[in-house]
């Protein structure tokens, strides 16, 4: 699917994302996937992430790496307390990188999303910026993690 097509079809979520960006392979500037932040509730300092990746690009660290570069942006320039995320229950690669990152479980919706002929839950994931920093943030920087 070409960059265009995906604009057009997910034109909303990136109208009102605060950030997005499109992910492309290096060597090819091949389009593979876009990723997007969104802050809902600016005063909360909350945002969260809308995520897409070709499948033939699943499993090889992309999504890791697009999802790292948001969260990143996210608590440093953007200057958020808290990042949070859902997900379907059946999606367990996803969830699998979530947790790698460093993500939380917060909380499980059970049967709410209608997805493959049955009802599954939506996992709620979160991170904090003090939570990102200690592993990310060298010394100095995590003096300052909650200034903004």
């Amino acid at each position: 699917m070409s960059p265009k097509k995906w604009k057009d079809i997910y034109a909303k979520e990136f109208d009102s994302a605060a950030f997005g960006c499109i992910i492309e392979l290096t060597e090819t500037h091949e389009f593979i996937g876009y990723a997007l932040l969104h802050i809902r509730e600016p005063k909360n300092r909350d945002g969260d992430f809308g995520f897409g990746l070709l499948p033939q690009f699943w499993g090889k660290g992309y999504g890791t790496e697009a999802l790292e570069f948001i969260i990143e942006h996210a608590f440093r320039w953007f200057g958020l307390h808290r990042f949070s995320l859902g997900t379907f229950s059946p999606n367990e690669r996803a969830l699998k990188m979530y947790l790698k990152v460093g993500f939380t479980i917060e909380g499980r919706k059970r049967e709410c999303l209608w997805y493959d002929n049955k009802f599954v839950d939506i996992i709620d994931l979160g991170i904090l910026r003090r939570e990102w920093a200690a592993k990310r943030w060298n010394a100095e920087e995590q003096k300052n993690v909650d200034e903004v």
